[in-house]
């Protein structure tokens, strides 16, 4: 089973290569079986792309600490051109250091015009991950839609 996810996860990458003009691009891989392995396989291709529009949603999977950094690491080669970024973390078990650490790319995205962010169910987030959203949010001059989920989070009193 896991070998087919995976070779899904090959064959996706591999559209990425044949259109490599794509200015954007709407995954959504909710509730699947996809893990770090499989992020990282797509995330190392999709940093290739001209994106200016990302929709990437993977809440609900079995991606960790390494998932995060992968995109983290594909975030950081897109951000000049990001207009729009759309991340579905929703139920992931990454630890509140990675995504710090990913919340801190946020403060480069000068041209991100709309944020869309659903952290809820992360049981590893604590308000300093939050925290740090409000402050990078706050740098962010061009924003003109924000959208954030932080549903049943232990943090929030």
């Amino acid at each position: 089973y896991q070998r087919r996810v995976h070779g899904n996860c090959v064959a996706l990458a591999h559209i990425f290569r044949t259109f490599p003009t794509l200015t954007e691009l709407n995954l959504d891989l909710y509730w699947t079986s996809i893990t770090d392995i499989g992020v990282s396989l797509l995330t190392s291709e999709m940093h290739h792309l001209p994106l200016a529009k990302l929709h990437f949603n993977i809440g609900g999977t079995k991606t960790t600490d390494e998932g995060i950094h992968s995109i983290s690491d594909c975030l950081r080669e897109m951000y000049p051109k990001l207009q729009l970024l759309h991340l579905g973390l929703s139920g992931l078990q990454a630890s509140d250091d990675e995504i710090l650490l990913m919340l801190g790319l946020f403060s480069s995205f000068q041209t991100l015009s709309s944020l869309y962010l659903n952290l809820s169910h992360c049981g590893e987030i604590t308000d300093v991950s939050i925290e740090k959203l409000a402050d990078v949010i706050a740098l962010l001059a061009n924003l003109n839609t924000i959208d954030i989920h932080l549903e049943n989070m232990p943090m929030i009193t």
